[in-house]
């Protein structure tokens, strides 16, 4: 397991987690849990760690988490971070790759 937030406050990036090999097998799950109030957390890949997309699930889309959940992760990428996006006064979120 790869931890990219660990009961994260405040809106703004994870640390950028590198060295994650996707290409070893096509599966890979993210997992987003904690106290929402209102956050947005989602998933951007980047080739450069410079330049970053949203990453999209298995369906091609965007993965973002407004509530506990998890999803399959569809990239071949060299980097990777969590970004959370309105954050409340109570919010406290987590999320990993598995």
């Amino acid at each position: 397991m790869h931890t990219l937030f660990t009961a994260a406050t405040a809106n703004g990036n994870s640390t950028v987690r590198s060295g994650i090999d996707f290409r070893a097998t096509a599966q890979k799950t993210i997992y987003a849990w904690g106290t929402w109030n209102g956050a947005t957390l989602s998933i951007e890949t980047s080739p450069d760690n410079v330049n970053w997309f949203p990453a999209k699930n298995y369906a091609g889309t965007a993965l973002a988490f407004t509530a506990n959940g998890s999803d399959g992760l569809a990239i071949e990428s060299d980097y990777i971070r969590a970004v959370i996006t309105n954050a409340g006064g109570s919010t406290s979120l987590s999320a990993a790759i598995g």
